[in-house]
């Protein structure tokens, strides 16, 4: 009966669930969280199924444990590829969440309670509960850089196989496999599981513990969509107007521009895989059952928190819609499903090779050339550390050279430059970081001993490495536009190689003594 209602009063029903929806816009409004219930409401009323509309009686399509294999070993594949090495650092996010977790090895079990680490500002949203579903990780593996990077990608594999089990519901067997292999190996969700600390995670089981913390605490909430909600611009209507023709053109046009989110401007989908999901679409318009309406509700409500958002790099926010990737690419499997029925089955292996080519040259050729990612991610921490961890030598760091980031400015050939500021570090987060990132951060002692006192890491000032040599074997680390401590090294007879930085310029010198 809902369904025959909600059909014959359609034009009603979408006009108040918009208005709703545009109401509950303003996020900070303590009023916000009804709008939003009522917005769902009525969404889901004109949604429902008509109930006098017969089941079907066709039987379910057989789970297939090889599809599930191939989805799960090119998404762990793609991912575990180069880890190390792309991107070019973390993000301070997941510098902050790195740390965060390792101070829950020091306190007592409190899952909804939040964490700060050196800052007051991060961790006041997010619960620890989410924190402790990392920490198993961490005590198998250790810290390392490699280790800290596996946090969001454990969750990310593990959500291209829920896509592949949802795919094989909806689609036949072929069909489901390439939908899932094709959203595992595109360039978009490659780049959200191998930085987003929160983004693979909240795709899969992060919400529970957010929502739970959120209820005991409603102020953190909103103080956080205060500070990004379109209303709090001068022109609030331009920009949501603004924003939605922005996140429609994401998928073919222009991509998002921060470096962290994506290589800047690239569209989110290569050209083929943006025709199939314009066919996907347009074929979910015309068939408009249950599935069909559920699919383009979770696309239009997963662009709101974009539409609804304003910050320095503009939309389209990819981070804050990263939720739509899902509906997207089961949408593109209706596009696959319509050229299977049109070519045959076998002729969707011709199809798919190609994207899956494309999309990994997008990320892992044109990731190496995103010079805004130098200044927007943790990337000499990396580099420095990474190093340290190359042997067991004691480490003299030279400072303030380790710890001032050298990449401040855009270079001339960038296109959104004003979109990628630098990002900077508190000399104490980058320090940790360097810790964290060089392996020898000791898991049995506490934060403030490892920042304190690290396993043979010294951060020194330029005068003692002048003064004399490390007694033993050791190395030193400093930056290249160093050029007294280069002679000195030089002349101590150290062995001094440069760390260049993904454009081959000098950035740091390691000079080694054995």
């Amino acid at each position: 009966m809902a369904g025959k209602v909600a059909s014959k009063h359609s034009l009603p029903v979408w006009i108040a669930a918009s208005a709703t929806i545009a109401i509950a816009g303003d996020l900070h409004s303590a009023r916000a969280a009804i709008l939003w219930c009522m917005a769902i409401g009525l969404w889901a009323f004109y949604f429902w199924p008509d109930v006098a509309q017969k089941p079907s009686r066709s039987n379910p399509r057989p789970f297939s444990l090889a599809g599930l294999v191939i989805v799960l070993i090119a998404a762990a594949g793609t991912r575990l590829y180069r880890l190390v090495d792309l991107p070019l650092g973390p993000f301070v996010d997941e510098i902050f969440t790195l740390n965060s977790t390792l101070v829950q090895l020091e306190q007592p079990f409190d899952p909804f309670g939040h964490t700060l680490v050196l800052s007051q500002a991060w961790g006041k949203d997010h619960a620890n509960l989410f924190l402790y579903l990392n920490l198993p990780v961490l005590k198998f593996f250790g810290v390392t850089y490699w280790s800290a990077k596996l946090l969001p990608v454990v969750p990310g594999v593990i959500a291209c196989a829920i896509v592949f089990l949802i795919a094989g519901r909806v689609f036949n067997k072929p069909v489901a496999i390439a939908t899932a292999v094709l959203f595992a190996t595109a360039h978009w969700s490659i780049r959200l599981n191998r930085y987003g600390w929160d983004v693979s995670l909240g795709l899969l089981i992060a919400a529970y513990p957010f929502f739970c913390y959120y209820l005991s605490a409603p102020a953190e909430f909103w103080a956080r969509t205060s500070e990004v909600s379109v209303f709090n611009h001068e022109h609030p209507l331009r920009m949501v107007l603004n924003n939605i023709a922005s996140h429609a053109l994401m998928f073919h046009w222009r991509g998002g521009t921060f470096a962290r989110d994506n290589y800047p401007g690239l569209p989110m989908m290569d050209p083929l895989s943006g025709l199939l999901l314009v066919s996907g679409l347009v074929i979910l318009v015309r068939k408009a059952d249950t599935f069909r309406r559920f699919m383009a509700c979770t696309i239009v409500l997963n662009f709101l928190s974009g539409i609804f958002s304003a910050s320095q790099e503009g939309a389209p926010y990819i981070y804050r819609t990263a939720a739509v990737i899902v509906p997207a690419f089961l949408a593109t499997g209706a596009g696959l499903e319509w050229f299977a029925q049109k070519a045959g089955p076998r002729k969707l292996l011709i199809l798919a090779a190609p994207i899956v080519v494309l999309n990994l040259y997008f990320y892992f050729s044109l990731e190496l050339k995103n010079i805004a990612a130098m200044r927007v991610m943790a990337y000499e921490p990396r580099l420095i550390g990474v190093d340290v961890a190359r042997d067991n030598l004691p480490v003299w760091l030279v400072i303030p050279d380790v710890l001032t980031q050298t990449e401040l400015h855009s270079k001339p050939a960038e296109e959104y430059a004003n979109a990628n500021p630098a990002v900077l570090l508190p000399a104490a987060l980058w320090k940790l970081a360097i810790i964290n990132f060089s392996g020898r951060y000791d898991i049995h002692q506490t934060l403030s001993e490892n920042l304190a006192h690290p396993k043979d890491m010294y951060f020194v000032e330029p005068s003692v490495v002048t003064a004399g040599l490390p007694q033993g074997p050791a190395k030193i680390i400093f930056k290249s536009g160093n050029p007294e401590l280069t002679r000195t090294a030089d002349r101590l007879s150290g062995s001094v190689r440069p760390v260049p930085d993904i454009l081959g310029e000098p950035l740091l010198t390691v000079a080694e003594f054995r």
